[in-house]
């Protein structure tokens, strides 16, 4: 389970009737918002509205100018999803190697592991600066070496991945260092 890609996304879509280019906050400018779950990057079928030239303009906000009749909405990218590895390797005494698998969601994305002594309060990250994934729509292998363990010490970790469409967290995990 993903808890952070459990709940629907929202699409903002901008439109005008007269075929004139969308401008957000003009009176010509007609915005619609619609609930989806995305499932991967690619199209996106919203039903009871028809779309016709639609500019990215960034931020999740969609433009969308001279409707036809069509209800294929293509998105270039959606939040990546991250999924925890429950399987750690201690490598020595102070330190260990987590792991799981991150989808993409379409665009370049960039992962790292969140952990600490307590589940409430993960405040490292390994690596230091996060890794970067290509863009692409099939989960990929991705690790991280935990340092400077305490022996004896509980420690929890959750994979986060980020790119522009969002950031999402995977399962809590956990495990004891020697």
């Amino acid at each position: 389970m993903k808890p952070d890609q459990d709940v629907d996304s929202v699409i903002d879509l901008f439109y005008t009737n007269d075929g004139s280019p969308p401008v957000p906050g003009t009176p010509s400018t007609i915005p619609y918002t619609k609930p989806f779950k995305p499932a991967q990057a690619g199209s996106l079928n919203i039903e009871g509205l028809a779309i016709g030239n639609v500019t990215d303009s960034g931020g999740g906000i969609y433009q969308v100018s001279s409707p036809v009749a069509s209800t294929t909405f293509t998105v270039a990218c959606v939040a990546p999803t991250p999924s925890t590895g429950s399987t750690v390797t201690i490598l020595n005494s102070v330190e260990a190697k987590v792991a799981g698998t991150v989808d993409p969601g379409g665009c370049e994305t960039k992962f790292w592991f969140a952990w600490g002594s307590s589940k409430t309060a993960l405040n490292q990250t390994s690596p230091a600066t996060p890794g970067v994934l290509p863009a692409g729509t099939s989960a990929l292998p991705v690790d991280s070496i935990l340092e400077n363990l305490d022996s004896s010490t509980v420690y929890y970790f959750q994979l986060v991945a980020s790119n522009s469409a969002g950031t999402a967290k995977g399962e809590i995990e956990s495990f004891k260092s020697r």
